[in-house]
């Protein structure tokens, strides 16, 4: 199976929310954002938004993750597959499905043997969700005013 696709870079940013004071926001100058103390994971081929974290958030890229994963499955005397069916990859979310063939249980209600041990690998990232839109009181006089004008 190839893991190239487990294995996409992703990068810190920061995340400044407007003042209200200022016409913009220069992340050079704290004076117009407010503090918050959150980054942003963006997956950085794509530029697509993982999700928004607390600074104290450690990134741990996946690439690290199979690395070491791999190089200890390579290790172990007993042969391993990784399941295609039960394996993906999400930019939050990624799964790998190990199983060791060579290591089986017989059991008369299954009538049969099959394989035991199953390794299943994750890794996640908080998801971003999808911004709610709230219709504030003076929004729904706003509109109600615009109705009956037009």
């Amino acid at each position: 199976m190839d893991l190239n696709d487990y294995c996409f870079p992703v990068v810190e940013r920061k995340v400044a929310v407007h003042n209200g004071q200022t016409e913009q926001i220069d992340l050079g100058n704290t004076e117009t954002f407010l503090p918050g103390g959150y980054k942003a994971i963006v997956r950085e081929d794509t530029n697509e938004l993982i999700s928004i974290v607390k600074q104290s958030y450690q990134v741990v890229p996946n690439e690290t993750l199979i690395y070491q994963l791999m190089e200890e499955l390579e290790k172990i005397d007993t042969s391993y597959k990784i399941e295609e069916s039960h394996s993906f990859v999400e930019n939050s979310r990624m799964r790998l499905q190990i199983v060791f063939p060579e290591i089986l249980i017989s059991d008369s209600c299954f009538r049969g043997e099959f394989p035991f041990i199953r390794f299943i690998f994750s890794s996640s990232c908080p998801k971003v969700k999808e911004p709610k839109t709230r219709l504030t009181e003076e929004d729904y006089y706003e509109k109600q005013q615009s109705k009956t004008t037009d």
